[in-house]
C-alpha cells in the first residue's frame, strides 16, 4: 500500500518539480531584460560629451545652464537653460539647445519671434517658458500654445492681452501661468480657466498702461526690483469678482541700483505707491541713503552678505515712516541705540545669520535705546536667561516672540511674566505668517 502511495506521488512531485523551473527560468529572463535596460538609460558618452560643451559655451556667453545628476537616462545632460543677456543674433538660439532634452528655459532681455519659438517647438521634454519683461506679441502665443508639453508659463510684466491668452485655451498640458502687470483682465483669465480645466495655478494683476510697464521694466534692469500683489485662480469663485489689490508694492534692492532723478521718475508713473516693503540686500552705501528716493516705507528687511558700517546703517534712521524692521543679529549697537528716532517703529525682528553666526542682538544697546514696540521677534538666536529677563525688565515690547532660538528656558520665560504681568511672552514654534 505505501509502495502504491509513494508510486502514485511521483508524477506530482515532477510536474512541481517542472512548474519552479519554468519559474526560475522566467526570473533570470526578467531580471536579465531588465539588467539591458538599465543600461539602455545611461546616455551615451557623446550626448554627454556634448551637453557639457553646449553648458561651458551657454555659461560662457553670460546664460547658465544646469546639468542633471540624479539617475536615469538623463543624467548627465542639461534640464534647465537661462539665456540672460545672450545675444540670440548672434547666437542663435538652435545652437545653443539641446532640443531632445532640456525641460526648463528661460529668456533674460532677449527679442523672443517667431523663429526662436519655432526652435522649442522641436524640444519634446520642455515643460517649463520664461518670458518675463519681453515684448511678447498676442499672435506670437499661438506658436507657444503649439508646445504641447508646456505645463508651467510665465508672462510677468509683458504685454500679452486677453486675445493673447486666448490662444492658449484647452491646452492639452498647460497647469500654471503667470501673467502679473500685463494687460490681461479677469474675464480674460476666467475663459482661459474654463477651457483648459486642469489648469491650476494662475496669477494676474493688470497694468493701467503700457507706460507703467515700461516703468516696472526700467526700474528692474535698474536694479529694484518691483512686486505688486496679484490674483489667484481662486480670486474667480469670489462673489462680486476678484477684490481689489491693495497689499504694498515689494521692491527689492538689488546689486547695481543706482538711484538717480529716473528713479523718482518711475515712482511717479507708478502713482507713489504708499506703504511699500523693501528688501534690501547689498551693502553700497549710497544704495541706503538712496533710500530717501523712495515714496514711503513701511516695512524693511535687511539682509547682508559683508557687514555694513555703522555710518551706512545711519540712513535707517531717517526712515521716519518705518512700521516693521527685519535685522540680522550681528546689527551695530551705535545703530541700535538710536532706533527710538524712528517713532512710527512697531515691530522689530531679529534673525539669525550667516553672516554673523558667533553674534548675539546687542540687546544692551537696544535696552539703552528706549524704543517702545508692539511686537519684537527673535528668530534662530543665541540667548541666556538673562538676555531674557532684561528685556521683560526694560518693558521694551507688548509681545515678545521667541522662535527657534537657544537658551530661552522655560524658567527664563517664567521669570519675565513676573517681572512684566502685561507681556505676552511665548515661542513661536509654529511658523506663524508674518509680513517681514
Amino acid at each position: 500500500m505505501r509502495m502504491l502511495e509513494a508510486s502514485s506521488s511521483k508524477p506530482l512531485f515532477t510536474k512541481s518539480l517542472h512548474r519552479h523551473l519554468q519559474l526560475a527560468v522566467c526570473f533570470v529572463l526578467l531580471l536579465g531584460s531588465s539588467a539591458c535596460s538599465f543600461a539602455d538609460q545611461v546616455p551615451a558618452p557623446e550626448l554627454i560629451s556634448k551637453h557639457q560643451q553646449l553648458a561651458e559655451k551657454i555659461r560662457s556667453l553670460g546664460g547658465q545652464a544646469v546639468i542633471r545628476r540624479e539617475e536615469g537616462s538623463m543624467k548627465g545632460l542639461i534640464s534647465f537653460i537661462h539665456l540672460e543677456d545672450i545675444n540670440l543674433a548672434e547666437h542663435p538660439l538652435a545652437t545653443l539647445l539641446p532640443t531632445e532634452e532640456v525641460a526648463k528655459v528661460w529668456f533674460g532681455t532677449q527679442m523672443v519671434q517667431e523663429a526662436e519659438v519655432k526652435t522649442l517647438q522641436q524640444c519634446r521634454l520642455l515643460t517649463e517658458l520664461g518670458l518675463s519683461m519681453l515684448v511678447i506679441s498676442d499672435p506670437l502665443l499661438a506658436e507657444v500654445a503649439k508646445i504641447k508639453t508646456l505645463e508651467t508659463l510665465v508672462l510677468n510684466t509683458t504685454p500679452v492681452s486677453d486675445a493673447g491668452i486666448a490662444h492658449l485655451q484647452g491646452h492639452p498640458a498647460l497647469l500654471s501661468i503667470r501673467l502679473g502687470d500685463t494687460f490681461v483682465t479677469t474675464a480674460g483669465v476666467r475663459q482661459l480657466a474654463q477651457a483648459t480645466p486642469q489648469l491650476k495655478g494662475v496669477t494676474w494683476s493688470t497694468v493701467e498702461s503700457e507706460k507703467m510697464r515700461q516703468a516696472i521694466i526700467g526700474a528692474r534692469n535698474g536694479g529694484l526690483m518691483i512686486s505688486r500683489d496679484v490674483h489667484s485662480l481662486r480670486d474667480l469663485s469670489t462673489p462680486g469678482g476678484p477684490p481689489p489689490l491693495n497689499d504694498p508694492y515689494r521692491l527689492f534692492i538689488t546689486r547695481g541700483w543706482k538711484p538717480n532723478e529716473e528713479t523718482r521718475e518711475v515712482f511717479g508713473v507708478l502713482g507713489a505707491p504708499a506703504p511699500v516693503s523693501v528688501n534690501l540686500n547689498i551693502t553700497d552705501e549710497a544704495a541706503w541713503e538712496s533710500l530717501a528716493f523712495l515714496p514711503q516705507i513701511d516695512e524693511l528687511k535687511i539682509q547682508l552678505r559683508k557687514r555694513a558700517s555703522e555710518a551706512t546703517w545711519s540712513h535707517l534712521l531717517e526712515i521716519k515712516s518705518l512700521k516693521r524692521l527685519s535685522i540680522p543679529e550681528g546689527t551695530p549697537g551705535a545703530f541700535l541705540r538710536q532706533l527710538s528716532q524712528v517713532a512710527g517703529l512697531q515691530q522689530l525682528v531679529v534673525r539669525k545669520d550667516a553672516l554673523f553666526f558667533k553674534d548675539a542682538p546687542d540687546i544692551d544697546a537696544l535696552v539703552q535705546s528706549g524704543v517702545k514696540l508692539e511686537r519684537l521677534e527673535l528668530v534662530g538666536c543665541n540667548l541666556t536667561d538673562k538676555i531674557i529677563t532684561k528685556i521683560a525688565a526694560a518693558k521694551l515690547t507688548k509681545e515678545f516672540v521667541l522662535r527657534g532660538c537657544l537658551g530661552d528656558s522655560d524658567e527664563a520665560l517664567q521669570k519675565a511674566r513676573q517681572l512684566d504681568p502685561l507681556l505676552h511672552i511665548h515661542r513661536g514654534d509654529k511658523p506663524k505668517k508674518t509680513t517681514i
